[in-house]
């Protein structure tokens, strides 16, 4: 790569930054765009007069569950703040998360139930009743039962583990093939390679990330969105933001040059796809250099000797000098990498999810995550942490409930009605992936979203939910999160008359069928809930009011418990010290030895191999909560289309060298082609880029800011990408041309 960026270009960059704000018109430019936008958008909320206070309450965008303080005119949110100094979040919030009391506003809102007609790339809306759309499903259901069909009635939930989540397994329990579908993308399919290796008796797992010395992030945008926002910079920082020394090492494994990259002390670049060869380079050096304290590490596996024996003679085919030739990555430094995480210690070896390139494969998590038990990071003192579950509400305990499933774990073309739930995760999910697992031409696909974006535009009919701050939302813990958590979100606005609970149509739906569910309202239900947690009598709660932090003992009834979690509260558990966490095997309980090295060998011969009909590699990338899937604020334009801060949908960042080969210009359209389609792009010149690489954008639905007048489904960057049998699509092999 022509261009080696370090810790001083980074530091002059920012300074740079800063100071040519002053003399740039773009600090100007948005004051004068805010005074007109306040007076001329139509659906921008126009301020009561009131008094003006501050509500506590918790963000529901996106499963983080930030702290918010909503300041308020006459009831009504104005502005919405983190929390400074709270136990969870720190007091950061996302720009999608600072905008949110512009959602209830939306221009892509719905305000009555519709059916979508596609028409090519454009959608129409026909107004529909709830009855109709409760009767249609009704009627589906039946046909289902008295046929005796084998086809499956499913809900995709993308936020599993809360109230409503437990609502639909009940439901889908007194259903034949009822099936219930998380999508892993709360972050808890980066955790699948995890799970492989340890017991499948093993509750919940957390992070210790504030004990890490080094951590070590295989892809995971620790900057960008991933987990809690603002955990990661408060590590290293050590808690004090306003700090200038940092007290963790970080060494970013990824492709591309991001703003994970930028801030990190070592970005190693490795060659698409081949993060888990260079894991194994590491792994082997450790054993061949006797960095492993065998001592310590045994305890966290059952079978050690076999185990690790086996393991060992895995790796020892994987040496510095043949992992360089696979992952482009010098011997010298994948040496330096494996000496600095053992000597540097505890180290944090995380594999993460791309919010648009999704998450890696279920082998190559395992080879990642397997790093930490050869660094003997696992157990509730160490960096990797048991973590007790939420309880759940008394009208879900000793009942039926349907298990849950993947996606990867339904057949295609099996699916004859789907149910999307509203809950966004941030991160994108391609349709095609949905799409394969319905019964084609046959199928029915309702969405309870409030909003006509992302994957709502594919369904069949829309019945609009409540959205962010108008209705009551359990908050359960982050995949991230040490300890458990739990947190109420209490509305601050009152929904429009049409918008309907998830809850309150699984009932109506319930009684067309003559299916036992609860009669408690969605509020109810949760306040059940929050009482199993109250009997405990566990853990803390953190009063944002005045910043305190109140023993459970020291509540001392369910009401007054739930009275805090309604104004802004956060339940924090105590630590588990009495589980432990044991690797039944490295290769993967469900892979196995040979499953893993053929899978290991797969990828050496792809990394290798010369496609000359599609001789560059594709790979999407994004921001969490703005990759096509749920509503932004306008004002995240400023990010997007005026400043450019952030690449917007379709913008293809390749290198100079890639440029010349291919005859391509800066800023001027080219063509993409893969095995799945075509793609038009504008192209970026970057030297930051590596050579045969293409890295498109995925940024937020355009419908999301210009609303529903004319709605379109418009081709992105996941259109093309190859969408693997494992269900992961983050390389893939195309050619470019101009257009």
């Amino acid at each position: 790569m022509s261009k080696q960026f370090n810790r001083r270009d980074i530091l002059k960059l920012a300074g740079g930054g800063i100071a040519g704000m002053v003399f740039t018109p773009i600090p100007w430019k948005l004051i004068d765009d805010l005074s007109i936008w306040t007076q001329n958008w139509s659906w921008i909320p126009v301020p009561l007069n009131g008094k003006i206070n501050s509500k506590f309450s918790i963000c529901t965008i996106c499963p983080a569950g930030c702290a918010i303080r909503a300041r308020c005119v006459a009831g009504q949110p104005v502005s919405l703040w983190g929390i400074k100094d709270h136990p969870v979040n720190g007091g950061a919030l996302c720009p999608v998360g600072l905008g949110g009391h512009h959602l209830p506003y939306h221009p892509a809102r719905l305000h009555y139930p519709v059916k979508l007609i596609k028409d090519k790339y454009k959608i129409k809306t026909d107004k529909v009743t709830p009855d109709e759309i409760v009767t249609l499903i009704g009627k589906q259901l039946n046909k289902l039962t008295s046929s005796g069909s084998n086809n499956i009635v499913a809900v995709l939930d993308s936020r599993p583990e809360r109230t409503i989540s437990y609502a639909y397994r009940k439901f889908l329990a007194g259903i034949p093939n009822g099936s219930y579908i998380t999508t892993g993308s709360d972050g808890t399919d980066s955790l699948i390679g995890f799970r492989e290796i340890i017991s499948d008796s093993v509750g919940p797992v957390g992070f210790d990330i504030e004990k890490a010395k080094t951590i070590v992030s295989f892809g995971a945008p620790l900057f960008e969105g991933w987990g809690v926002p603002g955990r990661i910079f408060g590590a290293m920082k050590n808690g004090d933001l306003s700090s200038n020394d940092k007290r963790v090492k970080l060494i970013q494994v990824e492709t591309r040059f991001s703003h994970t990259a930028s801030v990190a002390d070592r970005w190693i670049p490795v060659k698409p796809g081949t993060e888990s060869i260079f894991a194994l380079g590491i792994a082997h050096v450790l054993f061949r250099d006797n960095l492993i304290d065998h001592t310590n590490i045994r305890p966290q596996f059952k079978n050690y000797d076999t185990e690790i024996t086996k393991y060992r003679n895995l790796t020892d085919d994987y040496t510095p000098g043949r992992v360089a030739k696979i992952t482009g990555i010098r011997e010298e430094l994948i040496q330096s990498v494996a000496r600095d995480i053992a000597l540097e210690s505890p180290s944090l070896i995380i594999c993460g999810r791309e919010p648009a390139g999704g998450p890696f494969s279920r082998e190559e998590q395992t080879v990642i995550w397997g790093l930490n038990f050869l660094l003997g990071n696992i157990g509730p003192d160490n960096l990797i942490v048991p973590r007790r579950p939420v309880p759940i509400g008394e009208s879900f305990k000793d009942t039926e409930l349907t298990k849950e499933s993947t996606l990867s774990d339904i057949p295609d073309h099996s699916i004859r009605v789907l149910i999307i739930d509203e809950a966004e995760s941030g991160y994108a999910i391609p349709w095609r992936a949905i799409e394969k697992k319905l019964v084609p031409d046959e199928s029915l696909v309702i969405s309870l979203s409030p909003y006509l974006v992302g994957l709502t535009k594919q369904a069949d009919y829309v019945i609009p939910a409540p959205t962010h701050l108008e209705s009551y939302q359990d908050i359960p813990p982050s995949f991230d999160a040490r300890t458990a958590t739990f947190a109420v979100s209490a509305p601050l606005l009152t929904p429009p008359d049409a918008a309907t609970e998830p809850v309150e149509l699984l009932k109506n739906i319930a009684q067309e069928l003559k299916i036992d569910m609860p009669r408690k309202t969605y509020t109810e239900l949760i306040n059940e809930r929050a009482g199993e947690i109250y009997k405990k009598n566990c853990g803390w709660v953190y009063t944002p009011q005045n910043g305190r932090l109140i023993e459970s003992t020291g509540i001392f009834t369910e009401r007054q418990f739930w009275s805090h979690l309604n104004n802004g509260g956060y339940w924090i558990d105590e630590p588990d010290h009495n589980n432990e966490i044991k690797a039944d095997t490295l290769f993967g309980i469900s892979i196995g030895q040979s499953k893993l090295s053929e899978s290991i060998r797969n990828i050496e011969e792809e990394a290798t191999s010369v496609h000359e009909e599609k001789p560059l590699t594709l790979v999407p990338f994004g921001w969490r909560g703005v990759v096509d899937s749920g509503p932004v604020t306008p004002l995240i334009t400023k990010l997007y289309q005026e400043t450019e801060f952030r690449k917007g949908t379709n913008r293809a960042l390749i290198h100079p060298a890639t440029a010349r080969t291919y005859r391509l210009r800066d800023g001027f359209p080219a063509k993409i082609i893969s095995d799945s389609g075509e793609l038009t792009v504008r192209i970026e010149i970057n030297d930051a880029i590596m050579p045969d690489v293409v890295h498109v954008a995925l940024g937020p639905d355009q419908d999301s800011i210009t609303g529903i007048e004319e709605v379109k489904i418009e081709d992105n960057v996941l259109s093309i990408c190859s969408l693997q049998e494992n269900g992961t699509w983050r390389a893939t092999p195309v050619r470019i041309q101009t257009v």
